[in-house]
């Protein structure tokens, strides 16, 4: 299989990209990142991450009530933390308890 030009492009991009990743300095006896700044390596944008293949299951989960298997929970885990935000930002009152009530703020 061939592919065009503008397929070509990108393919090559993600790749140069992924190279420029590996100067990420990483700790793993102490799991701590030692570049002293952000500025030195590339954070990877939604064009270096690879296709991602999505399958669908039949198969229940064992572990869950009903075997229902989760879809979407990944893309919503940094909304909590945006609204505490938020009201932290409109209050000057910072809530780490969830959930965020009138009774805590007051």
């Amino acid at each position: 299989m061939s592919l065009d030009p503008e397929s070509k492009r990108k393919v090559q991009s993600r790749h140069e990209s992924n190279e420029n990743c590996s100067s990420l300095q990483f700790d793993e006896r102490l799991g701590r990142i030692m570049n002293p700044s952000l500025a030195e390596y590339h954070v990877p944008v939604h064009m270096d991450v690879p296709e991602i293949e999505v399958i669908w299951t039949d198969i229940p989960d064992p572990h869950a009530p009903m075997g229902a298997r989760g879809i979407g929970e990944i893309g919503i885990t940094g909304v909590g933390a945006a609204v505490a935000n938020a009201i932290f930002n409109a209050t000057g009152r910072r809530i780490r308890d969830l959930p965020i009530t009138l009774d805590k703020l007051l």
